[in-house]
């Protein structure tokens, strides 16, 4: 997953040495507070995990930071948010996960390619629809982080869905419907996920 998130967002004359270089201190902040910002689906598989290193004997402090590695990619699109909003990098993870958690983000991104066939174009398709989750993902964080203000993300979170209250109930309708399908379809699927770059766009343009 770091390796498809440093293809999308960073030069590829950049090694991704050079780029967790250039981000040690943001990832520092991130690895030390992680179990505060997190949210959601992300916190369970996080929880999940820190539980079973820690079953083996290893102390919780050790078992938190180790497991932050996974989401290496989620604090580095963070770090980037936070530099292009110049917000500061905690309360740029709180809204990261606080819109993930709020439009099922990773469920999405993970269904994507679980109900693609394997077909070339299929899974091609699959691809393309998590890239255009993660552009949408950032736009609304983007936009949450530049009207908060001096309020708290959370507090800028909610008015933002508010504004956009038709189209976030539709988005999780779909989604609902979507959810109570035994086996969902890719199409079906699709059609959620470009609800939420509809509703991305819709923000920015606001």
């Amino acid at each position: 997953r770091t390796t498809r998130w440093v293809l999308q967002n960073i030069d590829g004359e950049l090694s991704l040495e050079t780029i967790i270089g250039e981000n040690l201190q943001g990832l520092a902040t991130l690895r030390d507070s992680f179990s505060e910002v997190v949210a959601g689906e992300e916190r369970a598989l996080f929880s999940a995990r820190v539980s079973e290193i820690r079953e083996v004997g290893a102390d919780e402090s050790f078992s938190e930071r180790l497991m932050t590695l996974r989401f290496l990619d989620q604090m580095l699109d963070i770090l980037e948010i936070g530099r292009e909003t110049g917000a500061d990098t905690l309360n740029t993870a709180r809204a990261y996960y606080r819109i993930s958690e709020e439009f099922d983000l990773p469920w999405l991104h993970r269904n994507s390619f679980a109900v693609a066939s394997q077909d070339h174009w299929e899974q091609r398709a699959a691809r393309v629809l998590s890239e255009d989750l993660a552009r949408a993902h950032r736009r609304i964080v983007v936009a949450v982080l530049t009207q908060a203000g001096s309020d708290e993300p959370w507090k800028a979170t909610r008015a933002l869905l508010r504004s956009k209250g038709r189209n976030v109930r539709r988005f999780k309708n779909l989604l609902e419907q979507v959810k109570a399908e035994e086996i969902p379809g890719f199409a079906a699927v699709s059609v959620v996920a470009r609800e939420v770059s509809t509703l991305a766009r819709s923000i920015v343009a606001k």
